[in-house]
């Protein structure tokens, strides 16, 4: 059986990064690889070298260090993904806001052996956007869907390199972005087209997620979380004080710190098309609760003044 690396993802949150390596020691992991990228500025340079330091600590697992000189930000992601693949023929990759949890690496494992043989499942995802009580009649499972999520997820080598070609011509797809289908939600069609017309920074999961959704690739999702998002405190590329407010309602609304004894693999892995209308419906209700919230808060401070 060939190894099965994890590899973090880490810039210059060096406490993120210690509660990642503290929340695997006790996995049993194989090896670990990590990223540290390069300071953007003078003052990232302190933190970047402190998340240094955790890695080369690190001694409960044999390691692979990467330390870049250069800031390569969120689009070097890819490069680094290709890098590990080449090497391995399977990874888990978790960025340094993705904390998982006591089952993580044991459930990407079971699952990445499950559908080494169905091609169509590009993903194992650890984190599972829907609340519990929407998932209760399956709760011990993975659901399948059309979005990638790439909070604590996995994948094999093949079907990366498989990717790769429409990953680097993502723009042009679905007649230049104007023609998505309704299984890859309104946000990811909106992301795109604002990357591809530069009015928002490159994501490189936005543009894994619409390769994905071309090539009709599937995505297994845990049904109960096993990764806890803890970046929603502004301190990563995309933070917002309106998007702090919308994340808090939506995130880690399912998360377990336990594997399930009794996991179920659905033998044929299709698109759950009911599964995609359920989180779209969910994301669309968050969305409004938090404009709701933001506007009952500026009319309370603007009655006070």
């Amino acid at each position: 059986m060939s190894l099965l690396p994890v590899v973090i993802f880490a810039f210059n949150r060096p406490r993120k990064l210690r509660r990642i390596l503290e929340a695997l020691r006790p996995q049993s992991i194989d090896q670990l690889v990590v990223f540290v990228d390069g300071p953007r500025k003078d003052a990232d340079l302190p933190d970047v070298v402190a998340c240094r330091s955790n890695a080369q600590a690190v001694d409960f697992a044999p390691t692979e260090l990467y330390f870049w000189d250069e800031n390569h930000g969120l689009p070097g992601l890819l490069d680094n993904i290709s890098l590990v693949l080449q090497k391995h023929p399977w990874a888990v990759f978790v960025e340094d806001d993705c904390l998982p949890m006591p089952g993580f690496y044991a459930f990407t494992r079971q699952a990445l052996e499950c559908y080494a043989n169905q091609p169509q499942v590009f993903s194992i995802g650890g984190y599972q956007p829907l609340p519990a009580h929407y998932l209760k009649a399956n709760p011990n499972a993975v659901v399948s869907c059309a979005h990638f999520v790439c909070w604590g997820w996995a994948t094999w080598r093949e079907r990366w390199l498989t990717l790769l070609p429409d990953v680097n011509r993502y723009s042009e797809l679905f007649d230049h972005l104007h023609h998505f289908p309704d299984t890859g939600g309104q946000d990811l069609a909106k992301m795109a087209r604002a990357m591809a017309t530069g009015k928002i920074r490159e994501s490189w999961d936005v543009k894994v997620a619409v390769s994905c959704l071309y090539q009709q690739r599937v995505h297994l999702l845990a049904t109960r979380g096993q990764v806890r998002n803890i970046g929603q405190d502004r301190s990563g590329a995309h933070g917002s004080f309106r998007a702090a407010v919308r994340d808090r309602l939506i995130h880690n609304q399912n998360v377990i710190d336990r594997l399930p004894p009794d996991l179920s693999w659905p033998a044929d892995v299709q698109v759950d098309d009911e599964y995609a209308a359920r989180l779209q419906a969910y994301l669309v209700e968050c969305q409004r609760l938090a404009l709701q919230l933001l506007f009952t808060r500026g009319w309370d401070i603007l009655r006070h003044l």
